[in-house]
């Protein structure tokens, strides 16, 4: 999420050059990173087995485990301002011509025409460089202030990673160090209120897209009246229930249980399919309901997911925050149902790959469904249109763009397992 702070354009970003530079680099300076599996921990073959680091961190613990050469305890920002003062009157600078720097330079160069020349290729239908490469254009293509980009998926992310370009620092959100699924509306809903003036642009896969849908922000657009927390699982039972001398009563029937508050002082379980929250939520907009989820099995997750989604498409048409969503739709996580004749045997055939999703759904409809902008695209120039459109009216929009389900590589390959 630093992409940016140095320029992907800079002469001396070596983003394109990373194995060469980690590789053979004799001292490495680590600010705003830490060595863990993103780094290769700092470890051989991938680093010099004689390689020194300095490694900037605000966690003491972080430098006791990773025991550098140089260790600095500290914010970043304030540690550089500190080194830049004790170096000013002996800086130290590699000219163009030095071997280093040109080693860099082109390999740098020789891997971005190697991905271009990938990139270059309309490919129809849809795989991953092809609408990649043109949304990295319409977003380069705006003015200053650059767009903030909000990156979450699996092959979606890795992709975006290397396609998507930074210019500017503190314009990047992805999943980060844990590949965290689950975050990317949020970061949008955040990005658009803590920078108005810049449009958020969100590059999501489809499984990402149903994750990030899920975040506590869309409960909180609902006038604060509606919060979100977790609870131990537990198995809710269909019971009778005192209704309170004051407030809204519901029988318990299901699996999702909620308590409500009246008035601070009668409190009264419930349980109610998620979708009804809405409408219980402004039906008594007097009430502070306090909803806990307790999921139980994969059918309840699904109705989690479902009613999220629809709560934080709504929050963006309701502010009408500049927020275009982009979703790579390739039927799954990873992709489609992509099993063989001979991996399709057993008691259980029939049934559907875990990892997949319906066909073709239509996650553009979602956000229609709250007044906001919905476009389905197929084709470069469906694509192009639509971002233009989107970008230009800076508007909540969802863009569900058609991917090849064989298009990507499936992590771990367990499709076998599926």
């Amino acid at each position: 999420m630093g992409k940016g702070v140095v320029p992907d354009v800079h002469p001396l970003s070596s983003t394109a050059a990373r194995s060469l530079a980690i590789g053979q680099c004799d001292v490495a300076l680590v600010v705003g990173a830490r060595l863990n599996w993103l780094l290769h921990f700092g470890e051989p073959p991938k680093w010099s087995k004689d390689v020194k680091f300095i490694l900037v961190d605000v966690s003491e613990d972080e430098i006791e485990l990773r025991k550098p050469q140089v260790g600095l305890v500290g914010d970043a920002k304030r540690v550089v301002e500190l080194l830049n003062r004790e170096i000013k009157d002996q800086p130290f600078c590699l000219a163009r011509s030095h071997p280093w720097v040109e080693a860099i330079t082109k390999k740098s160069k020789d891997n971005v025409l190697k991905m271009e020349a990938q990139l270059v290729k309309d490919v129809v239908p849809f795989n991953f460089m092809t609408p990649m490469r043109i949304i990295r254009d319409a977003i380069l293509a705006e003015r200053s202030p650059a767009p903030v980009v909000v990156s979450e998926g699996a092959n979606t992310m890795d992709v975006g990673r290397a396609v998507l370009v930074q210019n500017e620092p503190r314009t990047r959100l992805d999943a980060g160090t844990w590949g965290t699924m689950g975050v990317g509306l949020g970061y949008c809903v955040a990005a658009a209120v803590a920078e108005p003036e810049r449009l958020v642009v969100a590059v999501e896969g489809d499984s990402g897209f149903g994750f990030s849908a899920m975040e506590v922000e869309g409960w909180m657009s609902m006038d604060g009246r509606m919060h979100h927390k977790r609870l131990d699982l537990k198995r809710s039972t269909s019971r009778s229930v005192r209704k309170p001398s004051s407030g809204w009563w519901y029988p318990v029937m299901s699996e999702y249980v909620f308590e409500v508050d009246a008035d601070g002082d009668e409190h009264v379980t419930l349980a109610q399919p998620m979708l009804q929250l809405l409408p219980a939520c402004y039906a008594r907009p007097d009430f502070f309901i306090q909803v806990a989820f307790v999921v139980t099995n994969s059918f309840g997750l699904g109705i989690l997911h479902v009613g999220l989604t629809h709560v934080v498409c709504y929050t963006l048409v309701r502010y009408q925050l500049p927020v275009v969503v982009i979703v790579f739709n390739n039927n799954g996580v990873y992709g489609g149902d992509r099993r063989g004749p001979d991996e399709l045997t057993g008691p259980y055939k029939d049934d559907p790959a875990p990892t997949s999703f319906v066909p073709g759904a239509g996650y553009h409809k979602m956000m229609e469904a709250f007044g906001g902008k919905g476009y389905l695209v197929d084709t470069p120039d469906e694509l192009r249109s639509a971002l233009s459109e989107s970008f230009r009216a800076r508007k909540p929009a969802v863009i569900n763009v058609t991917i090849d389900p064989y298009a990507g590589a499936e992590s771990g390959r367990m499709q076998h397992k599926n």
